[in-house]
């Protein structure tokens, strides 16, 4: 096999060397020939005088015009008793220069015909050179066809030779990778025993560390937990006192003024026009003074000024839900501002709404301590920068 192989590439080495002598064309010089008759043809030009078509008519018309010029003249002595006069002259060479008129007036059509024969020559030149040129194309289509059956069976030989030689080199390194992979296994095995015993050792000798670390963690946790509790019911209280407190100062400052000067002159100025009460009335009025209400508190208190002593008021406060949820209404607002207004149970039942959602509101503050810290911090922070920017203006 491998002689052969040998005796394969040896060819082919021979055929790689045998190089294409090219195509030359058969149409070669006629092709250049028309072509330079085609490039140096002159341009249409037409000299009458070279016509030779032009040169008959011009005999037969000069004929044609002496023969009726002395006709005429001899028709008009004839009138004179046979005596030559100007009229007769005249007359004669009239009759003379009609035939010339006519001659010049066939001087175009000569000089068309002319400009056709012209043009023919031209297309008949076109035609010889695309007729050579389309020979031309169909030897050298053959030349390529026969050039591309050689280069195939030669690519066809190199193909099968290579083959046959990666194939061959490709089992002996198939052997030697057969080999050299199963050496490789009886080390590994070896190892891996080796290995496995090792780990085995660590282990049972990381669970043992491990468990320690886990009952060690677990009494810290448990030690840090209690500090957080308690850490978390004392910013709880904490919470608690400054709601409180919060509360009572807001509640003062409802009671002292609550709402702004304009809404203020606003409600005066409806007030003297209201007689009774509607949803639609409230609802106008909101709509009128949207630009100078800032907050449901203000919205609560103008209308309650307006409308508080009319029938129906109370009753459609109730049914005004001011929050997404649903549990807070405009006549919580209203008993918020004036306690005193609501009933015992009422009221009692919005404290501990007002308590609950206190409540939730600081257990997530604790459930996110971390963020609620940087959260103020930040508050701070830009509380300060307000407070310096007012006293620099």
């Amino acid at each position: 096999m491998a002689t052969k192989n040998k005796a394969v590439g040896n060819s082919l080495t021979k055929q790689d060397g045998s190089a294409d002598k090219g195509y030359t064309s058969g149409y070669s010089d006629q092709i250049k020939q028309t072509m330079n008759s085609i490039i140096s043809r002159e341009p249409f030009n037409y000299n009458v005088n070279e016509d030779k078509l032009y040169s008959q008519y011009k005999d037969t018309y000069t004929q044609l015009g002496n023969t009726a010029m002395k006709d005429t003249m001899g028709n008009a002595a004839t009138l004179t008793g046979g005596y030559q006069n100007s009229y007769a002259v005249s007359a004669g060479q009239q009759a003379y220069n009609d035939y010339m008129q006519k001659l010049s007036g066939i001087i175009p059509e000569l000089e068309q015909r002319a400009y056709d024969r012209w043009l023919s020559e031209g297309d008949a030149l076109y035609d010889r050179l695309s007729a050579l040129q389309s020979a031309d194309n169909t030897e050298y289509s053959r030349y390529r066809d026969s050039v591309s059956d050689s280069r195939d069976a030669r690519d066809y030989t190199r193909k099968v030779y290579e083959s046959d030689r990666d194939y061959n080199y490709q089992k002996s390194q198939d052997d030697r990778q057969q080999s050299n992979w199963q050496k490789q296994y009886d080390r590994n095995v070896l190892e891996s025993d080796r290995d496995y015993n090792r780990s085995v050792l660590e282990s049972d000798r990381d669970y043992n560390r491990g468990v320690y670390e886990s009952d060690r963690d677990y009494n810290y946790q448990k030690s840090q937990d209690a500090v957080a509790q308690s850490n978390w019911q004392k910013q709880y209280d904490r919470s608690v006192y400054e709601s409180d407190r919060d509360y009572d100062r807001q509640v003062y400052e409802n009671d002292r003024s609550y709402i702004n000067s304009r809404l203020e002159s606003a409600v005066q100025a409806e007030k003297d026009d209201t007689d009774g009460f509607t949803p639609d009335m409230a609802y106008s009025f909101m709509d009128k003074y949207k630009d100078v209400i800032h907050s449901d508190d203000e919205l609560v208190e103008s209308m309650f000024r307006m409308f508080g002593d009319k029938d129906g008021f109370i009753d459609w406060l109730g049914s005004v839900k001011l929050s997404e949820d649903g549990t807070d209404t405009a006549l919580d607002v209203l008993y918020t501002i004036h306690p005193e207004l609501a009933p015992k149970d009422y009221l009692n039942e919005l404290r501990k709404k007002q308590a609950k959602k206190m409540l939730s509101q600081s257990t997530q503050i604790a459930a996110n301590s971390a963020s609620a810290v940087n959260k103020a911090r930040a508050q701070r922070l830009a509380n300060e920068n307000r407070t310096g920017a007012a006293e620099n203006g």
